[in-house]
């Protein structure tokens, strides 16, 4: 039964379709990396802004402990713009 169901092809034809298939495949792993690489990257940009928004709002009256608050005098620092700690990570 089995026998019947096999598709008999030359090795050439084999070694063909064995080749496209895989190239096909890899294509698709490549195009979906970049993809998944570009996804990350905007729900990264879209947590840095969230965090910002909710800092900003927190920055007009301090009602919760959400965030700790430090008080610099003469800041060379921007105001309003997300400092990262890459050493905290």
């Amino acid at each position: 039964m089995l026998e019947e169901l096999a598709i008999n092809l030359p090795s050439f034809q084999k070694e063909s379709f064995l080749k496209s298939f895989l190239l096909f495949f890899i294509v698709i792993e490549i195009f979906l990396l970049f993809i998944f690489y570009g996804y990350t990257k905007l729900e990264e940009h879209h947590l840095k802004l969230n965090i910002f928004l909710e800092m900003k709002n927190y920055s007009y009256d301090f009602s919760n402990s959400k965030f700790d608050m430090d008080i610099e005098e003469n800041s060379s620092q921007k105001l309003y713009e997300l400092q990262e700690n890459k050493d905290f990570l």
